[in-house]
């Protein structure tokens, strides 16, 4: 799978530092800054996007190749995995007492095979331990990124082989997807809602809707209406959510307001060229999306 025709894209870069900051400062301040955990959805959203442009990219080349694709992901995620992991362990050696150096085993192994999230999803309860005693709880996140792309690549695939009726079943997943996420909120099962790839895989999916905008040769916007409608998002994005009130209940109802500032990236790039997206070229067997 080729990726001669990647270009750098700086506003997904500079979402990515939003991103990051976000959860920095939530973890820095989580009193004041108690909203910044949205961040964590916001790398959701960028790498559903990144992931469908690579595999769309490839398919319009006709290089898709899965045994590639996943030796991509391997290579492109193992080499600092397997340093944290490492780093880790021989810290919590000298650092933690036998339970807890065994607890960190447990989640060294499950984080090495992407599993993580339901690890965490199996010990969360009264007798769980505080989340800032666990030092690879964070990938939780990670392990959902990766079942993610074991399973859309595969899709895709398949959904070429149907074209008159892959629109519909990818927004037919998409509503599947966030529906599970509102009935566990609704249920009051927050840690399902948290940890399961069923009720974040809407969040991966999002801009798999406006997938055919991508493609398309989208109306040339101004440079001043892109910075404008940029600087709305961001302010959004990085404005009252991110002093919002500690909840519970996410991503439930509330991840799709803040998901609906991810909507920017369509417009901070540089617009005036008239390209909007990945391609003005759609991909064979993906002329359903135009």
């Amino acid at each position: 799978m080729s990726n001669n025709h990647d270009e750098y894209r700086p506003d997904i870069d500079g979402l990515r530092a939003i991103a990051v900051s976000m959860v920095v400062l939530f973890h820095a301040f989580p009193g004041a800054l108690s909203g910044g955990f949205i961040g964590v959805d916001v790398f959701f959203v960028i790498s559903g996007y990144l992931i469908t442009r690579l595999i769309l990219r490839a398919t319009q080349a006709q290089q898709l190749s899965l045994r590639h694709f996943y030796a991509q992901r391997v290579r492109r995620i193992f080499p600092s995995l397997l340093l944290v992991l490492a780093t880790s362990l021989v810290a919590g050696w000298f650092c933690l007492t036998a339970t807890e150096f065994e607890q960190l085993g447990r989640h060294a192994a499950s984080g090495a095979v992407f599993v993580a999230n339901f690890m965490h999803w199996r010990e969360a309860g009264y007798f769980d331990n505080a989340a800032d005693t666990k030092p690879l709880l964070h990938l939780w996140s990670l392990s959902i990124e990766e079942q993610f792309y074991l399973f859309w690549p595969l899709a895709m695939l398949l959904l070429q082989r149907m074209p008159r009726r892959a629109l519909a079943a990818v927004l037919l997943m998409l509503v599947a997807s966030l529906a599970y996420s509102l009935r566990l909120a609704w249920n009051g099962d927050f840690t399902g809602d948290f940890y399961s790839p069923l009720s974040r895989f809407w969040e991966l999916f999002l801009v798999r809707r406006r997938i055919g905008f991508y493609f398309a040769k989208a109306p040339t916007v101004g440079s001043r209406v892109a910075s404008r409608r940029c600087c709305r998002g961001l302010g959004r994005l990085a404005g009252k959510r991110l002093f919002a009130a500690q909840v519970h209940a996410f991503p439930g109802p509330l991840g799709l307001a803040a998901h609906r500032r991810c909507r920017l990236a369509d417009f901070c790039r540089n617009v005036q060229s008239g390209e909007h997206g990945f391609s003005s070229v759609p991909a064979p067997g993906f002329s359903w999306l135009d």
